[in-house]
């Protein structure tokens, strides 16, 4: 009980997170951060694959539903929802099956920090390419998927430092 209580926590402060400070942060109208996807990396790794995609719709729902963006958040917070175990499974590889949590210390960070790209970069393609909805548009597309997935690897990579540094 109190693992799910730590996980609604988590939940509703990376909504509001993003929504009253992320949301307000762009450079150059292609940097914008979507620190959100966090919390779709974080959940066990053997969470039940309906759950996961019902959170995943979950959360990315809350954010539209304040940004007012249709359902673009949504649909690309399940896109990442269904690719995640996949990825983790290639992650983590056959050997390290028993890794429950996805973090820094637990993958390490190359293998965390890759999967974290894979994750960002399809999230922010699908959610940018939605939001332009034209091949014309695609160079603008790519551009803000690099600038805002470099941004957003950055707070991601800042989070798990901050988190998960070791005592000495």
């Amino acid at each position: 009980m109190i693992t799910w209580l730590k996980y609604i926590f988590q939940f509703v402060m990376l909504v509001a997170l993003q929504v009253l400070v992320l949301n307000n942060v762009e450079f150059a109208g292609y940097m914008n951060p979507y620190l959100y996807v966090i919390f779709i990396l974080m959940l066990p790794a053997n969470m039940n694959r309906n759950l996961l995609l019902i959170i995943g719709f979950l959360l990315g729902f809350s954010i539209d539903v304040f940004e007012g963006s249709g359902a673009l958040h949504a649909s690309a917070t399940v896109l990442i929802a269904f690719i995640r175990p996949f990825l983790f499974r290639l992650m983590a590889g056959p050997a390290n099956l028993e890794i429950s949590r996805m973090n820094i210390l637990t993958l390490g960070q190359v293998r965390f920090m890759v999967l974290a790209s894979i994750v960002v970069f399809v999230h922010h393609f699908w959610l940018f390419t939605l939001e332009a909805f034209a091949w014309r548009d695609m160079w603008q597309v790519v551009q803000r998927t690099f600038l805002s997935g470099l941004f957003t690897l950055f707070l991601i990579y800042l989070a798990q430092i901050l988190v998960y540094r070791k005592t000495e």
